[in-house]
């Protein structure tokens, strides 16, 4: 944010607030951070004793033998619903972009491939839940075609399961929970969503390597098994303490990403779950199959450079439990993720650039729409119908 906008932006402001809300920031958020950093950084050599003495603490150098860089694709997705006077004007978009390529290595994607749908919609409840689960399933239909040695997904894989199942709840239930033209589109796709996701879940070819990359994650396994072992209350996340614990090259895991209070499970709804569906019986084996590979999903943290946070990597089993192939991902990653004030990466950073501009771009389309429209004798109630009240998405 450039000075002059600060200003500008703070100019609305009387100034007894802003100095209100400097005070306030400064003191409820600044220093009670900067207290638990350096309580942190006091024990620091503590937690990296405990991590190495388990096996946990390693560096990547100790995996990785090669300096063969893999082929890398990131894929990432939005979502926009403009609830209009007369609609919600829905456009979803899913977009996978290559990595940064060695100098002798062959493009497979020169350009970004993408997966779009745009439609207006009749209001409806649950209008949020079927089109975030149709943004993941073109997310992962990219992602399963990757020809890629390292496909990385934005998100957790744990994501894609959770909406799932809320699309599939969504279904066959309630009358007008979800469009009509909506809930068609995902009754065709469904099975073709399940199957890539349980592709990319299984990881089963060694030449094809997929991984998660949440930018945001509540889950404490690192600490709370540090909290176990040494009685000392870490109040972070994982991707937030061992920011402060590892140096740059130094990685702690694989280790299970589901503890024995995890309880993962995907209900299929009235639709798909129903004993007259014809493909009920498919639709049991594709999740008995998911349920079983999401369960032994495992999870690492990497600290590429030191500008840098720690990533955190979710893997497939067989990647995981997988030197050869463990080592193929740390190198992509060490590659595609160092460059500094990229915090994800870059195929990942680009992905999501890209989507992030579908928004005003739906904008643009819809005044160069109008304005083809500006002879129509009724090209008024046009205007009236798609007044604006408010936007959600997914960025």
């Amino acid at each position: 944010m450039s000075v002059e906008y600060e200003e500008r932006y703070l100019e609305f402001l009387p100034d007894s607030l802003i100095q209100d809300m400097l005070n306030s920031y400064y003191n409820n958020v600044v220093n009670p951070l900067r207290d638990r950093i350096n309580n942190i950084r006091n024990f620091r050599n503590n937690i990296r004793n405990l991590l190495e003495d388990h096996g946990l603490l390693r560096t990547i150098d100790e995996i990785v033998t090669t300096e063969e860089i893999p082929t890398t694709a990131g894929v990432d997705g939005t979502y926009i619903i403009e609830r209009t006077l007369s609609s919600d004007i829905v456009a979803v978009a899913a977009v996978a972009v290559e990595g940064l390529i060695p100098p002798r290595e062959t493009r497979f994607w020169p350009t970004p491939r993408h997966r779009l749908w745009i439609y207006p919609l009749e209001h409806a409840e649950r209008t949020p839940v079927g089109v975030r689960g149709l943004m993941l399933g073109m997310e992962v239909q990219l992602a399963s075609v990757a020809p890629h040695r390292v496909v990385m997904l934005d998100g957790s894989f744990t994501t894609f399961l959770i909406a799932f199942g809320q699309v599939m709840n969504s279904i066959g239930g309630e009358e007008g929970l979800l469009p009509q033209r909506l809930t068609e589109v995902l009754i065709d796709n469904m099975e073709s969503y399940l199957r890539s996701y349980l592709e990319i879940l299984k990881s089963e070819r060694t030449d094809k390597n997929y991984i998660a990359l949440p930018k945001y994650s509540s889950r404490r396994e690192v600490s709370e098994y540090i909290q176990r072992e040494l009685e000392y209350n870490i109040r972070m996340n994982d991707k937030a303490l061992l920011s402060l614990i590892l140096r740059p090259g130094e990685m702690v895991g694989p280790l299970r990403l589901t503890r024995q209070e995890d309880r993962w499970h995907l209900t299929l709804g009235n639709y798909f779950g129903s004993e007259d569906y014809p493909n009920n019986s498919l639709f049991n084996r594709l999740r008995e199959k998911i349920l079983e590979n999401i369960n032994d999903l495992h999870v690492m943290y990497v600290r590429v450079n030191q500008a840098n946070p720690v990533l955190r990597v979710e893997l497939p089993k067989f990647v995981a439990s997988n030197n050869a192939r463990l080592a193929r991902v740390l190198l992509a990653l060490r590659y595609q993720a160092s460059i500094t004030g990229i915090l994800e990466p870059y195929p990942l950073y680009i992905a999501d650039t890209i989507v992030k501009q579908i928004w005003p771009a739906i904008g643009s389309l819809k005044d160069t729409a109008l304005t083809q429209l500006a002879e129509d004798p009724d090209i008024s109630d046009v205007i009236i119908s798609l007044n604006e009240y408010r936007t959600e998405g997914g960025f």
